[in-house]
């Protein structure tokens, strides 16, 4: 049977960690066996390392850094720290309802079809005026996205969950917290491995509730492709990132159609944060969004 271990790095996550935990220890193993999960605080300053305290199992490890270093310098302490076959990377801001999602995420990668899997993200249900525009820009690009070559591609490669092969995950090393995921992605496909897009499972989060809190997120996005460009050439990022242009075609009609207002209004959005992307710097520490933290479980 192939072995299963689970990272988590995490920075003030007490509001949904204890959540998350109960979810990963409740699902279905009979394919596979969950080794450990780790928790890696990251110098949270609330209440992280008591909520995980509380979930009582001996599979748990938490580990309760005093200094903030950021996700990348995290990530790579719990790589070190598991030798089982396959490795999901978990954040702990988002909830799980599909008692197989181990096994799920985990399947291409034991059956030998690929060394990098993520699956659909599902973001809970708007709450207000802002998350609804961007509830609507994020079902249009998943649209896009998870129909262009079966959504094997960098854009479903989502930093919330992703599972790594050994192979993968012993070579990779983490440099930047800014595009973690999409280098995931890069370094994967550079060193002549495979990813694959798991469709038919998912993870759920909280969409930023304040224009501040988006900007914090957007930023790290529209900064991304200078950083990875620098590590992996500037052609090679360019070919992942490119995009059919009938795919993009067919889903702005489709939404526009659909719900033209909150398309429009995220095109401004966008254009805004582009604009601010000129004059500000993305940190190697990841920026927190107190309004997505807050999930409610009963919505999903």
């Amino acid at each position: 049977m192939k072995t299963v271990s689970i990272g988590i790095p995490a920075y003030n996550e007490e509001a949904n960690i204890g959540y998350l935990l109960r979810d990963l220890l409740a699902q279905k193993t009979g394919k596979i066996k969950l080794e450990k999960i780790i928790v890696n605080s990251d110098g949270s300053t609330d209440k992280t390392a008591s909520e995980v305290r509380k979930v009582k199992s001996k599979k748990i490890i938490l580990i309760n850094n005093k200094k903030r270093t950021g996700r990348a310098f995290r990530q790579n302490q719990m790589m070190r720290k598991t030798d089982s076959d396959v490795l999901v990377l978990i954040d702990a801001d988002t909830l799980i309802k599909d008692k197989n999602f181990l096994e799920k995420i985990s399947t291409p990668i034991i059956s030998g079809k690929a060394d990098l899997t993520s699956v659909t993200v599902e973001e809970l249900p708007a709450e207000n005026f802002l998350e609804r525009i961007l509830e609507t820009s994020m079902k249009l690009k998943k649209y896009i996205f998870e129909n262009i070559n079966h959504g094997d591609n960098l854009y479903t490669c989502h930093g919330r969950a992703r599972a790594f092969s050994k192979k993968l995950y012993k070579s990779i090393k983490f440099t930047d917290s800014v595009a973690e995921d999409a280098y995931s992605y890069l370094y994967c496909i550079s060193k002549g491995m495979k990813y694959n897009f798991v469709g038919d499972t998912q993870i759920f989060y909280k969409l930023p509730g304040s224009f501040n809190d988006h900007q914090k997120q957007s930023l790290r996005f529209i900064k991304s492709q200078e950083i990875l460009s620098k590590k992996f050439g500037v052609e090679f990022v360019k070919e992942n990132l490119r995009l059919p242009l009938a795919a993009v075609f067919l889903g702005l009609v489709k939404f526009f159609i659909k719900r033209p207002f909150y398309v429009f209004a995220y095109f401004i959005v966008f254009g805004f944060l582009k604009v601010m992307a000129l004059f500000n710097n993305a940190k190697n520490t990841w920026d927190i969004s107190p309004s997505s933290k807050k999930l409610r479980k009963e919505l999903i």
